[in-house]
């Protein structure tokens, strides 16, 4: 389990996957937060790039990871703590065993969401501005699951590099 903060946008805002991906650069974060009518996703750097390329107009286009809003009840339910979330970690296990999410929002601002995550390496995977790609075909970009540059594409054999092993590389 760890925290994190994230970008928070409007899904109605008009705003475009290039302009969420410059967003994130200038937070240093590898993902941001919709907020829909009544639900929030996660949108990570390797979403934002292929609507980037597929030609999506604005964000709310793009379907993310369902991210949960923790409220009041699930303090109750579960007994973790909304303020502290880190002084309560075996009930954050319960809860993202129970309701099957790796993401929760504990808080908001205008433009900033307070985020729990199941794992620390996802919160870490969310810490990578930059972003990565495999240089087979058809493209895909990560970054998750963690990748590291050089070594062979994860999604490998279901890309190809011109009869090789697709490799990993910095976008």
């Amino acid at each position: 389990m760890d925290t994190l903060t994230l970008p928070l946008l409007n899904a109605n805002a008009p705003v475009s996957p290039t302009a969420a991906l410059g967003l994130l650069r200038a937070h240093g974060r590898g993902a941001l937060i919709l907020e829909g009518q009544s639900d929030y996703s996660l949108l990570d750097l390797a979403s934002l790039r292929r609507a980037e390329v597929s030609g999506i107009a604005t964000l709310g286009e793009i379907a993310g990871r369902s991210v949960l809003l923790l409220e009041n009840a699930h303090a109750v339910s579960f007994g973790v703590d909304l303020i502290r979330p880190t002084a309560t970690p075996n009930k954050y296990d319960e809860f993202f065993q129970q309701t099957l999410s790796d993401f929760a929002i504990s808080g908001l601002t205008l433009d900033t969401a307070f985020v729990v995550s199941r794992h620390e390496r996802d919160a870490a995977a969310l810490l990578v501005t930059g972003g990565y790609q495999c240089n087979g075909s058809p493209r895909h970009y990560f970054p998750m699951p963690r990748v590291v540059v050089g070594q062979v594409c994860p999604n490998w054999p279901e890309c190809d590099a011109n009869g090789q092993k697709p490799t990993i590389e910095a976008m």
